[in-house]
């Protein structure tokens, strides 16, 4: 499966789990564009758990997925930044931070 298609998989899960509602996205190769309103929580809570159930379904994908020719290179990658965060995470997938604006 490629990596947009899971992307909006955890879209979904959120959609249904969380109750995001949302109006558009777009998928860019090393970022995502996301418009959407939070039915129960704090948007700040949505994103946060769209990042972190986000980050473990990829990084799985990219660990278990033999053709990906860059998995050494993307998963360094990630290790080097979960270093700079200091957050006790073995990668980190996503920044730290986000640039919410309201609509």
């Amino acid at each position: 499966m490629l990596y947009f298609e899971l992307m909006i998989e955890c879209f979904d899960y959120c959609r249904k789990q969380k109750a995001m509602e949302i109006y558009a996205y777009c998928i860019m190769p090393n970022h995502v564009h996301l418009m959407f309103r939070s039915g129960r929580e704090h948007p700040a809570g949505l994103i946060r758990d769209l990042k972190s159930f986000s980050a473990r379904i990829l990084l799985k994908a990219i660990k278990e997925n033999n053709q990906e020719s860059r998995k050494g290179w993307l998963l360094n990658t990630f290790r080097k930044a979960a270093i700079k965060q200091e957050g006790g995470n073995q990668y980190a997938f996503w920044q730290p931070y986000h640039h919410p604006i309201e609509l």
